[in-house]
């Protein structure tokens, strides 16, 4: 009987934990939005009091400094003369490297395959031409065969012949328009006016033009054209010969691509374990440690008047800010949200603490 009213009593306490849990979390989106408003607040406060002369001027002395830091170490010639070890040792290096990928078996075999793969891709290339330029070929003969004069005939839109005008009275009434509005054009050709009714006129000729019957039979010749192309037996052939050359170009690049990573890692490897490379390696590191000492011993004056005037400049804001009621009041009500966060993480830790379970 004990251990049912103590499992009963775990059983309520756990719904009541998760009734509070979920009240807990319905706060947190309030919580993140006023902190995302204060936080915007607080930068557009920061941008108006890095306008007060005393913060500028004491900005504009570290950018002085910092100046001065670069300046230093652009025209100083013991800074210069380490810089240079220092890229001389990284040449030495590289050129280490180099050496010993050449002289060794593997790194060798695969640039010779990686050439030979290259000088076939341009074969390739040159194939796959010579076969576009045979289908254009026989894509045109093809087109100009007896068979095909109709259908050449109604795939164009004649727009000179009184005939066709004379079929469509809207395509003769545009074109009419057009030659008019050129007339006057040529005559008025400064004028804008003219200009925009040739315009107009261009447009509604286009207009009518693919409105008209002329223009929709034309397209439809021009696909039955194509089709017929398309299926003559010559011109199928050489476009699957076409097909077949760009995917073996397709297939030859990935071939070059995987062979130049071979290369690469090869090239890597055998690095790594070369002495010469080793001993490159460690004269890089001593040519930058001595940079960095040079720089730090030749800049020392420079270096502590910056660090002297980041100081003075973090004084200058936080006076600016000590004196702004505004400032005081932000702050004053970020430190409350930072508390409330503070007690909502509480209570959310609380909440899922696990509970002990009693024995009976």
């Amino acid at each position: 009987m004990l251990k049912i009213h103590v499992v009963a009593a775990m059983v309520l306490f756990a719904s009541v934990a998760v009734a509070d849990e979920a009240a807990v979390r319905a706060r947190e989106p309030a919580r993140r939005t006023e902190q995302t408003e204060l936080s915007r607040k607080l930068t557009d406060l920061r941008a108006r009091l890095a306008e007060d002369p005393r913060v500028k001027e004491a900005k504009a002395a570290v950018e002085r400094a910092e100046k001065a830091i670069a300046e230093k170490i652009g025209r100083d010639s013991a800074i210069t003369e380490a810089t240079k070890a220092e890229l001389a040792a990284r040449d030495a290096v590289a050129k280490a490297e180099q050496a010993a990928a050449e002289a060794h078996p593997r790194v060798q075999e695969h640039r010779r395959a990686l050439a030979s793969a290259q000088a076939r891709a341009a074969e390739l290339e040159l194939q796959r031409r010579m076969e576009e330029i045979k289908a254009e070929h026989l894509r045109r003969e093809a087109v100009q065969k007896p068979e095909h004069r109709d259908l050449r005939s109604r795939a164009q839109v004649p727009m000179q012949g009184k005939e066709a005008l004379a079929a469509d009275p809207k395509l003769a009434a545009a074109r009419k328009a057009l030659d008019d509005a050129n007339a006057v054009m040529q005559a008025k050709m400064k004028e804008m006016p003219e200009y925009k009714a040739r315009e107009q006129a261009r447009k509604a000729l286009d207009a009518a033009l693919a409105a008209s019957p002329l223009a929709k039979n034309a397209e439809a010749a021009r696909r039955n054209l194509d089709e017929k192309v398309a299926a003559d037996q010559q011109v199928a052939a050489q476009t699957a010969k076409v097909k077949a050359a760009a995917e073996a170009q397709d297939a030859h690049r990935k071939t070059i691509a995987d062979l130049e990573k071979k290369v690469r890692e090869a090239a890597v490897e055998v690095a790594a374990k070369d002495p010469r490379v080793t001993e490159a390696g460690k004269a890089v590191v001593a040519a930058r440690d001595r940079v960095r000492k040079t720089v730090e011993e030749r800049t020392a004056a420079e270096r502590q008047a910056r660090e002297a005037a980041r100081s003075a400049w973090r004084e200058k804001f936080g006076t600016v800010i000590t004196e702004n009621p505004e400032a005081k009041a932000l702050m004053a009500e970020i430190s409350g949200l930072e508390e409330r966060l503070r007690q909502l993480r509480s209570q959310m830790g609380e909440l899922r603490r696990p509970v002990s379970q009693a024995k009976p």
